[in-house]
């Protein structure tokens, strides 16, 4: 959705919104998306999934890394000891596991940004869906996450998104949080 449709839906509800709901003045909320993200349990959860689920490969990696600088260090250590073969055959294993080290770590950032995406998208599911249902059960007729450039506390509702996240959280782990 683009600013000015935003800014173009707003104008409408408040120029015409006394128009159409007679005795009833509009109600608009705001929430704050990236306060959200920061502070509901659900973004820790998702973290912590990613991190349990690529443990061995970071560990995999980190010891690729080790041997690659150890290569580099044998060679640039002995390169006037050895001989022309040996130090050729040493520079084109330290090529080939410098491609190789490369690759599997294009592949780990494209995997872990996949797994990323798709918790991301589930966690804004629920975002989205604890959002519309608190403003429904407190009869805003909008609210806007972007694009906004002032809130006053009395419209923000961040905290209560946050606090129900929390609860639905505490809710799916077996905890009794109120």
């Amino acid at each position: 959705m683009t600013r000015s449709f935003v800014v173009l839906t707003l104008l409408f509800a408040i120029g015409f919104g006394n128009y159409c709901v007679a005795d009833e003045p509009l109600r608009i909320a705001f929430v704050n998306i990236p306060q959200i993200l920061e502070q509901a349990p659900q973004a820790d959860a998702v973290r912590e999934t990613l991190n349990q689920e690529f443990a061995a490969r970071d560990v995999a990696l980190a010891s690729g890394d080790k041997k690659l600088q150890l290569l580099k260090a044998r060679l640039a250590g002995g390169a006037t000891e050895m001989g022309e073969e040996e130090r050729r055959k040493l520079e084109r294993e330290l090529l080939t596991q410098d491609r190789e080290m490369k690759r599997s770590h294009d592949e780990y950032n494209e995997d872990r940004n996949i797994r990323k995406n798709e918790e991301l998208a589930k966690m804004q599911r629920e975002i989205r869906l604890s959002i519309v249902t608190l403003a429904k059960g407190l009869g805003y007729d909008m609210v806007l996450e972007s694009g906004v450039m002032y809130a006053s506390d009395r419209v923000d509702i961040t905290g209560m998104v946050i606090t129900r996240l929390k609860q639905n959280f505490g809710k799916k782990n077996g905890e009794s949080k109120p």
